[in-house]
């Protein structure tokens, strides 16, 4: 049980169960065994999800080809499984693929596909009717009636337990699997492995579709695995799209299938043609005459989705159209992901939190599954794989979430830690760098940030008169130091400018009156409001104004009950002295905190005026402004002005206090530093306004680095 803590916040997780799925890779060199395939098909049969499980004919030397690797990527499989090709094939194949292989022998004992459970521990279909078990097909059977119906081999048969599964082979004659194939309902093995399966996110939707019948001829293993493969990416959830793979040389002795044929194709009247044939055996001649011996006639357009026409009826009705089609992948071909979710609310501690949720699909038996651990709660963080581990043990990355592979359970229990962004932020930058650590900018930022609301920056005029009243220090000390030893300030050694900036440190703050205050442009009543806001934050104080006749010194009086009253004083030589006045009364002068004349006058404040501008652009966002890093092989150190997350993309970045210090070299070299600690973003920004020629180049150096550009100037941070 938890602790009670005060670091404990709600938070949304959307939970998915769903099986891992595999891609079978067979030899289609010529002369291979056409075993491969039924074997493939076997394996699948036993498999939660098995049916939309891909197929790939693997070439001379492991080729795969295009259309093979376009398929894969829709699928969004987990594996690759070498069914009968050498190791060093399937390997090469795999690696085409993008995927980890794993031999067939070993599919249920480790690899990434494991997580997945026999289809008889899924749902409570026993039988496909209440009596007869789900069908298969025919012992030693054509190829065409294992792609249909599904296969086992003996040892699977047997293995079988009937109180969670119970399967048979046509009685007589393969008719029966023709037959399987016209009702909605799951009679094969094959449809059984995709009950409580199906797609939870799809792009675009996928539309209602013709029936697809698939002709072949010869039992051709070409048609059989491009019509499982089709199959596979069809939407089991959305868009519906009936299939059925006929044997072209013995539907002529199927008494009476062109009449139950004909009877399912009444369908919606929402699209046309009723029928869409295909094959890679029977030519286009051969299938119009099919056609015509089922009943169908030739459509006379294309196909395409439209509202039934009035009058007509919502049901199609005969005479059934059909259309010929070379490729059917276009309409298989969207995004999409699996599984059934469940919506979560936990609270969230700083250490371990626990999930508790029945599961969203209904599990009968033991057997093993993925569980996808995804939602609000961790779309903020990026896809690294050190956050992972933080989250949960052996976690990895998968789709929208952390995906691990846990036992099949009617109700879960689930231990995870959930990093704050700034906890996350510290593990992604300690990952993508030797050692790090805050800049001296950013120690001084930091404390800002953490105790002070940064928003005041974006108000009109309070920026400018921050930077009006900061006591210049080190770029002032430097330019003397450059001037004393003779150089120019960039010829400065490190040495030098810590030397410049320690003894800028002992210059008195200034402190100015809204009169005195240098913003051209900038109206009395203007000035005053800024500097009163800059007081009412804390980030100046008030005061009264001393010029000593005697020592010659001007000093800053902060306000205070002494000074209501009585003679004003010199502090500095203790001699009696006037407050300096205005027009018509004693002039009230401002004077900036240590803490922010410091950071106005490192150039830290344009960091944080950024960061504040940035947190209206992101919903989720936490950045460090400054650090200091060292890179893998490299021994000296790399400052970065900003670094961090910014909604689950890692962020880098420089900021500019004058936007032309944007040079060519100076943006290729900080597009550089974010690209080596891993950032999605580069962000380039100044209070000032970025020429449109150094946009440009930025541009076109974040494309060839392959970075997101934020660039931020006066536009967005001064409007």
């Amino acid at each position: 049980m938890n602790a009670p803590s005060s670091h404990v916040r709600s938070a949304s997780f959307e939970v998915t169960v769903r099986p891992a799925r595999a891609v079978y890779l067979v030899d289609a060199t010529p002369g291979a065994d056409r075993g491969g395939v039924r074997r493939a098909i076997q394996e699948a049969s036993t498999r939660w999800g098995g049916a939309c499980e891909l197929i790939v004919l693997v070439g001379q030397g492991g080729a795969v080809g295009v259309r093979d690797r376009t398929m894969v990527g829709f699928s969004r499989a987990d594996g690759a499984v070498n069914v009968n090709l050498p190791a060093a094939v399937a390997e090469s194949a795999a690696g085409a693929l993008g995927l980890a292989l794993v031999p067939l022998r070993d599919i249920d004992e480790y690899g990434p596909v494991i997580g997945t459970s026999h289809p008889g521990i899924v749902g409570g279909a026993r039988t496909a009717d209440g009596f007869n078990g789900f069908l298969i097909a025919s012992r030693n059977g054509k190829l065409w009636e294992a792609a249909v119906a599904g296969d086992l081999t003996d040892e699977h048969e047997h293995a079988l337990t009937p109180e969670l599964l119970s399967v048979r082979r046509p009685h007589a004659s393969n008719y029966e699997i023709g037959l399987a194939q016209l009702g909605p309902h799951a009679r094969t093995l094959a449809a059984r492995t995709v009950l409580e399966f199906g797609e939870n996110r799809a792009e675009n939707n996928p539309a209602l579709r013709p029936t697809v019948v698939w002709v072949t001829q010869g039992d051709d293993v070409h048609d059989i695995v491009e019509f499982w493969n089709v199959r596979a990416l069809r939407s089991v959830r959305f868009g519906e799209m009936p299939m059925m793979l006929l044997p072209r040389d013995e539907i002529e002795y199927w008494t009476e299938f062109d009449r139950h044929m004909l009877s399912a194709l009444g369908r919606p009247n929402s699209f046309e043609p009723d029928v869409v044939l295909a094959s890679r055996s029977v030519s286009k001649e051969d299938l119009t005459e099919f056609a015509a011996k089922i009943g169908l006639v030739a459509a006379d357009a294309e196909p395409h989705s439209r509202p039934a026409p009035t009058g007509q009826p919502t049901i199609r009705t005969e005479p059934f159209t059909y259309n010929i089609l070379d490729d059917l992948l276009p309409w298989v071909s969207f995004h999409r992901t699996y599984g059934r979710s469940a919506s979560v609310v936990a609270a969230v501690y700083d250490e371990h939190s626990t999930l508790e949720f029945p599961s969203p699909v209904p599990f009968t038996g033991s057997g093993k599954t993925q569980l996808l651990i995804g939602g609000p709660a961790l779309a903020g963080l990026p896809r690294q794989p050190v956050l992972a581990g933080m989250i949960k043990e052996r976690g990895l990355w998968r789709d929208s979430g952390i995906q691990i592979t846990t036992l099949a359970q009617s109700a879960y229990r689930i231990e995870l830690t959930v990093p704050r962004l700034a906890e996350a932020t510290r593990a992604v930058l300690s990952d993508a760098t030797t050692k790090w650590a805050l800049s001296d900018k950013g120690a001084v930022g930091i404390g800002l940030l953490e105790n002070t609301d940064i928003r005041v920056l974006l108000e009109p005029d309070v920026f400018e008169a921050l930077l009006a009243l900061t006591t210049p220090r080190s770029k002032h000390m430097a330019a003397e130091l450059a001037r004393a030893l003779g150089r120019e300030v960039t010829d400065l050694t490190d040495a030098e400018r810590q030397l410049a900036e320690r003894w800028s440190g002992r210059a008195e703050r200034q402190f100015r009156s809204a009169a005195n205050l240098p913003l051209d442009g900038l109206k009395g009543p203007d000035r005053l409001h800024a500097l009163d806001r800059l007081a009412g934050v804390g980030w100046a104080e008030r005061g009264l104004q001393v010029a000593c006749q005697v020592c010659r010194l001007d000093s800053f009086l902060p306000l205070a009950e002494e000074h209501a009253r009585g003679q004003a004083y010199c502090p500095g030589c203790g001699s009696p002295s006037r407050y300096i006045r205005g027009n018509t009364s004693v002039e009230i002068a401002y004077r900036l905190d240590s803490r922010i004349d410091r950071a106005a006058d490192q150039g830290v404040l344009a960091h944080l005026l950024t960061i504040a501008a940035l947190r209206s652009k992101y919903t989720s966002l936490h950045l460090l402004p400054g650090v200091d890093v060292w890179l893998q092989g490299e021994t000296e150190k790399k400052e970065i002005d900003l670094y961090g997350i910014c909604d689950g993309e890692i962020a880098a970045g420089e900021v500019k206090q004058s936007p032309e210090d944007f040079t060519e070299e100076q943006m290729r070299s900080d597009v550089q530093k974010s690209a080596h600690v891993g950032a999605d973003i580069h962000i380039m920004a100044s209070p000032g306004t970025i020429a449109a020629s150094a946009r440009a180049l930025a541009t076109r150096i974040c494309e060839e680095a392959g970075l997101e550009l934020v660039l931020m100037d006066k536009t967005d941070l001064r409007p």
